[in-house]
């Protein structure tokens, strides 16, 4: 291979052209980065073509040039300049639910929420939520009693999943949370600014249990969501929990830990927002959620069916 840069000398225009033809046939023959010409070169006449993947990568098209990195989306370079797009089944998104009020909520995914999906009775729900919220820009929504709140959000987590349970200490009435991401995530990004999502919390009138079902579970939850037959609304995953007749029994007396796996906990968007802390040049943030002391973790100990006791 010859030396780049190739340096050609001589005395006449046959003597440069000659050089020159040398070095095409020197690249042809000893291939380019460990490449043979015809892995990623081809010619035609004079014209020294780039052989590109079927899938993605350049091509010519109309005498133009495009760029193409997937299927369906991708970017391509256009007459009326670049153009980008992206297909709905390339973009990751997950169900978070919140309820049931009164009360606030942080609501699952935060900034990257799409437009609520509520469901109640005579339903009663602000976005700015009651009470003051702070310095900080936050998501939040206040429901009524009884009503529930559901998100689809853009993710690019659900590594684990995470049931948040608010219990009344005095009545035993049950809020909660359900999504496959943590409540930090798309909020602030850091569990310990955002270590649940119940603003009104109070230690000494509430207690917060947190349950990281399998993905077993999950499924198992989701079947028994679906409804029997046509006319019969479904049910929440969070009502499986924290419904009128929630059918997941825990083992109140079993202590559990936070799962030691790292999860994403943020996106960046903004290099000059990346958080001091952040050395890596990385375009998530993923972290080991840090547990508080004052949250319990538990475990299913079984899921009941409406007609019978299924251990899970």
């Amino acid at each position: 291979m010859p030396t780049i840069p190739y340096l050609l000398t001589g005395e006449t225009l046959e003597d440069l052209a000659l050089q020159t033809t040398n070095l095409f046939q020197d690249v042809y023959e000893n291939g380019i980065g460990g490449a043979g010409l015809g892995d990623v070169f081809s010619t035609e006449g004079d014209v020294l073509n780039l052989r590109l993947h079927s899938s993605g990568g350049l091509k010519k098209v109309s005498n133009q040039l495009s760029i193409k990195l997937a299927n369906n989306s991708g970017l391509s370079l256009t007459s009326t300049g670049l153009s980008a797009s992206i297909s709905q089944g390339n973009v990751n998104t997950s169900d978070g639910e919140v309820g049931p009020g009164a009360g606030n909520f942080e609501p699952a995914g935060g900034v990257y929420c799409f437009y609520p999906q509520l469901k109640g009775t005579d339903v009663t729900a602000y976005l700015s939520g009651l009470g003051q919220l702070g310095t900080s820009y936050v998501t939040n929504i206040w429901l009524s009693a009884d009503d529930y709140a559901q998100f689809t959000y853009i993710t690019s987590s659900g590594e684990i999943h995470w049931v948040f349970l608010l219990r009344d200490k005095t009545t035993g009435r049950l809020q909660g949370y359900q999504a496959p991401d943590h409540p930090c995530f798309g909020h602030s990004g850091d569990p310990i600014l955002n270590p649940h999502p119940f603003p009104d919390y109070d230690e000494t009138k509430h207690e917060i249990i947190v349950i990281n079902p399998s993905r077993e579970e999950i499924k198992h939850l989701k079947v028994l969501c679906k409804p029997p037959r046509l006319g019969i609304p479904a049910k929440s995953l969070l009502e499986m929990f924290c419904g009128e007749k929630p059918i997941v029994e825990l083992n109140e007396h079993e202590e559990r830990e936070y799962p030691p796996k790292e999860i994403t906990v943020a996106v960046i968007k903004d290099e000059d927002r990346k958080p001091l802390w952040l050395k890596e040049k990385t375009g998530i943030i993923k972290l080991r959620i840090p547990q508080p002391d004052y949250i319990k973790v538990r475990s299913i100990k079984r899921i009941r069916d409406v007609d019978s006791t299924i251990s899970i």
